[in-house]
């Protein structure tokens, strides 16, 4: 996983952005689609939920993330694979 700087394109309103992904429809190189510009403005973070019916209890990914990222650098060593000084 890599770090993706934030994108420098414009931001427009849905409608605009809707209408220039049918215009891109026309043309033989792949654009968004209408739907994709859909689903691109969809915020699912404020949905309610019960989470306690499924025993779930959300966090924030900033707190969990950075200990199953560090299995994947190259750097890391796991310490069942540590040398012991004998």
């Amino acid at each position: 996983m890599t770090l993706q700087p934030p994108s420098r394109a414009p931001v427009v309103p849905k409608v605009i952005a809707k209408m220039l992904a049918k215009l891109g429809n026309g043309v033989w190189w792949p654009t968004l689609s209408p739907d994709e510009v859909i689903r691109r403005y969809i915020d699912d973070s404020d949905v309610p939920g019960d989470w306690d019916a499924v025993g779930i209890q959300p966090t924030e990914i900033e707190d969990t993330a950075i200990a199953y990222l560090r299995r994947y650098r190259s750097a890391y060593v796991s310490i069942a694979f540590s040398f012991v000084a004998s």
